[in-house]
């Protein structure tokens, strides 16, 4: 998962060998999911390096579901989970898609292609903290990505209107002191 901001639009990009496995294969288990979204962090019930068994549950704090067409509130009772079918092993359990309710809160720059998919939308109005948590998956719900992202800093240019002042200073005074 590859997160940019340029401004207040944030791209969430998703690579990986599955997308083109679903498109070979013609198989529905590969179909890429909604991206969820809790706007104040990251919160696992799972222990490990990997929380290879946290679930997708209410008391997380996803509130935000981006879809293909935009981004929603999530109204929990409606999102569609993955499910264990027999004879494979599957992360059953993962929130994949549904969800989301109420007005459009943004609209999303959707793509998909044999490679990834991304979703572009602007999150101005959306109140994500300076951390926030994200979670995706496939329908099969074996690639589940999960985790913590912050916002990067965007300097102010007083800041850096005051920065280039004070170099500028130092180099007036070291100049003046070898002058000496």
């Amino acid at each position: 998962m590859d997160i940019t901001v340029n401004g207040s639009l944030m791209t969430v990009s998703i690579t990986g060998n599955y997308f083109s496995a679903g498109i070979t294969y013609n198989n529905n288990y590969f179909t890429p999911g909604d991206l969820y979204i809790n706007p104040t962090g990251w919160i696992t019930t799972g222990t490990g390096p990997n929380y290879g068994n946290d679930t997708f549950n209410s008391n997380e704090g996803w509130s935000l579901v981006v879809t293909s067409q935009g981004v929603y509130h999530l109204d929990y009772s409606q999102i569609q989970f993955t499910e264990a079918p027999s004879g494979w092993y599957y992360r059953a359990n993962q929130a994949w898609r549904g969800g989301a309710t109420g007005d459009m809160l943004s609209e999303v720059d959707y793509s998909i292609n044999d490679t990834g998919v991304s979703y572009t939308f602007d999150t101005a109005g959306l109140y994500l903290g300076n951390k926030f948590g994200l979670h995706w998956t496939m329908r099969c719900g074996n690639d589940v990505i999960e985790g913590l992202d912050p916002i990067p800093p965007v300097p102010e240019p007083a800041t850096l209107l005051l920065l280039g002042l004070g170099l500028l200073g130092l180099g007036v005074a070291s100049r003046k002191k070898f002058k000496k």
